[in-house]
């Protein structure tokens, strides 16, 4: 698990509002797919699954194995599961386990920095930022959640594509930007100008500003060739999730290819 995505209800359909990454994606393949969470600690991480509804791990136990599997786990059989997932307790640190009884939704800007402090001091570095850059969007141009950030990565990930961020992170002293790109995703099916146009723009401001630009998230074979003839001094994007899936399909040589060709500079 941890950085995987799969289908909840695979065998059995799972009843959830949630479609998953199909709201990111737009493909029907991906209805239902989440990602995947970590092992580590779950006994003590809940509650569970990707809404949080479920509060005992040994009700998740026995839904994944109904919806996954198609089989109604047995008490033994649930108890032995149980025992394993045990086995992967470490230690968890103490600040997080006062900080998870507020419900995710509700945390300030603080315990999301706090949290995020937690996470990057673990070496857990994806979700050091996942935490760091809500707390900077509950407290916009915050120093010292910013350096937080550039400490974990001097190429600057940024959740949107503001110019006043852009222009904050310059004044930080980050040498780039990468240009967070779900929501031209998102909107490239029904009107790929107008959602290309913000983009465009803070690149512009990041060139103007000093910094390097890259892009990524969402990216794939359908929107990439648009985006990289609409967007100016794009030096890099960050493609895994897509490349690796069409690969399976085109094989890894063709796929690459493909990505290549579709960042081919256009006259």
């Amino acid at each position: 698990g941890g950085g995987m995505y799969r289908k909840l209800g695979l065998v059995k359909p799972y009843e959830t509002e949630d479609v998953g990454r199909e709201k990111v994606t737009g493909r029907e393949e991906d209805r239902y797919v989440f990602k995947v969470p970590s092992l580590r600690n779950v006994t003590r991480t809940g509650p569970y699954f990707h809404d949080g509804s479920i509060a005992s791990l040994e009700e998740a136990v026995q839904l994944m194995g109904k919806h996954q599997l198609g089989v109604e786990l047995e008490a033994a059989q649930r108890q032995a599961i149980l025992a394993f997932l045990s086995s992967l307790t470490g230690k968890v640190d103490e600040a997080y386990e006062e900080l998870k009884v507020i419900p995710d939704e509700n945390l300030d800007s603080s315990s999301l920095y706090a949290i995020g402090r937690l996470h990057l001091a673990r070496g857990e570095f994806q979700k050091a930022h996942d935490y760091l850059v809500r707390a900077d969007a509950a407290e916009p141009y915050s120093a010292p959640i910013l350096s937080v950030l550039l400490q974990l990565d001097r190429r600057l990930r940024r959740v949107d594509e503001s110019v006043a961020r852009i222009r904050a992170a310059a004044d930080l002293g980050a040498d780039r930007i990468e240009l967070y790109t779900e929501a031209y995703a998102v909107a490239h099916a029904t009107d790929p100008k107008a959602a290309v146009a913000p983009f465009a723009r803070a690149a512009a401001t990041a060139h103007a500003a000093g910094l390097g630009v890259n892009a990524g998230h969402d990216l794939n074979l359908d929107n990439l060739a648009h985006f990289a003839t609409s967007v100016p001094h794009l030096e890099e994007v960050s493609i895994g999730h897509a490349l690796i899936s069409d690969a399976l399909y085109l094989g890894l040589q063709n796929a690459v290819g493909q990505y290549k060709e579709a960042l081919r500079p256009r006259s």
